[in-house]
């Protein structure tokens, strides 16, 4: 595969589909993931399944 280590990655609509699945690759790689989304709850359950393989995801609310 590859190595996303150190790097920081900024995923748009990361809460569900195929942002979920890149913000989950991401982080298994490495990354620290920010995801950017407009219901806070979608986001959350998607950092949830992050930090419970022991890596960093923060949610960014997206809105007016």
């Amino acid at each position: 595969m590859f190595s996303l280590q150190n790097k920081k990655a900024v995923v748009t609509g990361g809460g569900s589909g195929i942002g979920k699945a890149i913000s989950v690759l991401f982080a298994k790689q490495g990354a620290e993931v920010h995801i950017i989304e407009l219901t806070e709850e979608s986001a959350k359950t998607a950092v949830d399944e992050i930090k419970a393989e022991s890596h960093f995801g923060f949610i960014c609310k997206a809105g007016s």
